[in-house]
């Protein structure tokens, strides 16, 4: 059973600045629009990146694009806190899951702002995918050996 975890935080999503950590006296933004029709958001939903380092000590080099997605609160009386969603995992990206949460609380998006964020390396942030172990689905796949040692190598390898 997929691990669910609901927590809120006290983000202020109508401007949806992001202070970078790097630099705290440069507030970064994210600039949100429509998300692509293949999301399974609500077509309300607002999407957008942000960028951060890979190596976070170093702060420079390579950057990693996050996927951020915001579903709007729905009613009149909304409140300013939002709830931030963590997919289950491991590796299971949150926005993906966006259209489910939003058809199952629908009563909690009326007063708030639905926050999901796919983790670095899961969903649309630089998903670390295995091409390697992409063999038997269903539950063959789960009975046969499930992660062959060399195809797990040749996948850290690449």
């Amino acid at each position: 059973m997929k691990v669910i975890a609901l927590t809120l935080f006290g983000l202020s999503l109508p401007a949806l600045a992001v202070t970078a950590t790097a630099a705290p006296d440069a507030p970064r933004h994210i600039e949100l629009g429509p998300c692509s029709t293949a999301s399974g958001l609500p077509a309300d939903a607002r999407c957008g990146t942000y960028e951060v380092f890979e190596n976070r000590a170093a702060k420079t080099g390579r950057k990693i694009p996050l996927r951020v997605a915001v579903l709007p609160a729905l009613g009149a009386d909304r409140l300013s806190d939002p709830v931030v969603y963590f997919a289950g995992g491991p590796g299971d990206g949150s926005i993906q899951e966006g259209g489910f949460i939003a058809q199952a609380l629908p009563q909690l998006r009326a007063r708030r702002d639905f926050l999901f964020v796919d983790f670095r390396g899961t969903g649309e942030s630089a998903g670390l995918f295995c091409t390697e172990l992409q063999g038997a689905v269903g539950l063959q796949g789960f009975l046969d050996d499930f992660l062959p040692t060399a195809k797990v190598r040749a996948c850290r390898e690449r």
